[in-house]
């Protein structure tokens, strides 16, 4: 059984290849207006790096600007797979919307198949999905359960995909 330090690191490939997943990037700012300039500058920026740049780069980033800045009442977000995408931030970024009220709750997943059976499974390329799986996986054990819940979510994802 895996043990939760032999989960791959989000810097870490997956296959040996890294895995560029789209990043929701959020920006924030006091004003609307100031979220236009602020699009305009770091359009500017990535201009000014190389295509190369990796997926940690924008994992990285997405990070740091949805979770370390202070956040604004005006909010503004883009979702980039890669730095290309980010030079015509100017053009792709969302209208910017006032927020009423500040909330902590950004996502939540039911885990219980809400809309179909797999729901969750591609979730796992997120280390901290992953981990929380793993930790359940090894509580369920130590209560007796005789299935794995790793195991019985790919055979679900096998069975969907009218693999079995």
């Amino acid at each position: 059984m895996p043990k939760i330090n032999q989960v791959l690191s989000a810097s870490e490939p997956r296959n040996g290849q890294h895995e560029i997943i789209p990043q929701l990037m959020i920006f924030s700012a006091k004003d609307g207006n100031a979220l236009g300039r602020m699009s305009k500058s770091y359009s500017q920026f990535f201009s000014t790096l190389e295509e190369g740049a990796d997926a940690a780069f924008l994992r990285d980033l997405a990070h740091t600007l949805n979770a370390r800045r202070t956040t604004f009442p005006w909010r503004s977000f883009v979702v980039a797979n890669s730095i290309s995408g980010l030079v015509t931030l100017e053009k792709n970024i969302s209208k910017p919307v006032k927020v009423s009220s500040s909330s902590k709750l950004g996502f939540f997943f039911t885990g219980q198949g809400a809309q179909w059976a797999t729901m969750g499974v591609g979730l796992r390329v997120y280390r901290e999905f992953e981990e929380s799986l793993l930790m359940s996986q090894t509580y369920l054990q130590k209560l007796g359960c005789k299935w794995l819940l790793i195991g019985t979510l790919n055979e679900s994802l096998h069975v969907s995909l009218g693999q079995s």
